[in-house]
């Protein structure tokens, strides 16, 4: 798996809320549809409580299949829908997968995904494909154990001041505003469980993240960062939130905006688990040491992979070709959809 991933990652190397106005691209508009569910009584429907979902079990050791076996199963599940802003002006095209069967008497829990940088001007199809990280949530074996939506924007500039490169201190504000416009109006949209949702990003989309959280502290039930830092002074919210933040060790800007905010839980008193691991491990040998760190029962969770186990003497390389590792550890899946606000 790890030669499928690496091409995956040098390639782009050399080389998403108010309006009702969804449509899918190239095909009939949907906004009829939308209006009438958004109509719909949410009093009139008997929802399954947060309260009540069945937790995973996070022990799985199994390791997960090729990217491009996740790719050829999942990508044409997706509906490439786009959402106009009344409120920025700004048109976001997303890509959103809807549980099999869907049943508007459930409330289901929806995942998130932010791209990196390196898609944004690259195409909606590009911000889905490039990895596991907004793909292998929609597969058979991931809808099993926790069915859900599974959302993945596109941005086609970058969401950070400054574009690519940047440590992370302030967004483009518009574009985050309409991301989270599109959260709500999904919401509408659909039952999608409001204390179930969950955020994910790699490089651009965590930071995209961590500014999303320290903004809206109650807006996710548990996010996943990989990859990404953002500045540690606008990070205070974080100490009662429930995260896993998983960066390579051969990623120096990440791994000091990890290293910045465990110092602020440490000063501040804050318990947190934090653990190295490496990323030449079996999915058995990863999956034990997640479950370790899950048993502590922590909502801050730090993982930082050995330097040079991501990618052998990659130094800052390590960044890009750590991303797809953050999200093929099933523990750590499921622990995040173990989550409830």
């Amino acid at each position: 798996m790890q030669k499928t991933r690496l091409l995956m990652i040098i390639g782009p190397l050399l080389l998403t809320l108010g309006a009702c106005n969804s449509t899918n691209n190239g095909t009939t508009d949907s906004s009829s549809t939308s209006s009438s569910i958004n109509e719909t009584n949410s009093s009139e429907l008997t929802t399954t409580s947060s309260s009540t979902f069945t937790k995973t079990d996070t022990n799985d050791p199994t390791e997960d299949p090729e990217l491009s076996e996740v790719l050829s199963e999942v990508e044409s599940k997706f509906q490439q829908l786009t959402y106009e802003d009344p409120d920025t002006g700004i048109t976001l095209t997303y890509n959103l997968y809807v549980p099999e069967n869907y049943d508007e008497n459930t409330a289901y829990p929806m995942i998130s995904f932010i791209h990196d940088d390196s898609v944004t001007g690259g195409g909606a199809d590009a911000a889905l494909t490039q990895g596991y990280g907004g793909t292998i949530w929609a597969t058979d074996t991931e809808q099993a154990k926790h069915a859900s939506f599974v959302l993945v924007p596109y941005f086609e500039t970058s969401t950070i001041a400054g574009g690519m490169g940047q440590s992370g201190s302030e967004v483009v504000e518009d574009q985050v505003q309409t991301y989270y416009d599109l959260l709500q109006e999904l919401q509408k949209e659909y039952t999608i469980d409001s204390d179930r949702l969950y955020q994910t990003g790699q490089s651009m989309g965590g930071m995209t993240s961590f500014y999303l959280n320290s903004q809206y502290a109650d807006l996710f039930a548990a996010t996943l960062y990989v990859s990404s830092q953002w500045d540690v002074d606008q990070l205070k919210a974080l100490e009662n939130q429930t995260f896993f933040y998983i960066v390579a060790g051969g990623d120096s800007q990440a791994t000091a905006g990890q290293t910045d905010l465990m110092n602020l839980f440490d000063e501040d008193g804050i318990s947190y688990s934090s653990a190295e691991w490496d990323a030449t491990w079996s999915a058995d040998e990863k999956n034990t040491a997640a479950n370790e760190m899950i048993a502590k029962n922590t909502n801050q969770n730090f993982v930082t992979w050995t330097t040079g186990s991501v990618l052998a003497n990659g130094g800052n390389m390590e960044h890009m070709a750590s991303f797809d590792y953050g999200y093929t550890v099933p523990a750590v899946r499921d622990w995040l959809f173990n989550q409830s606000k």
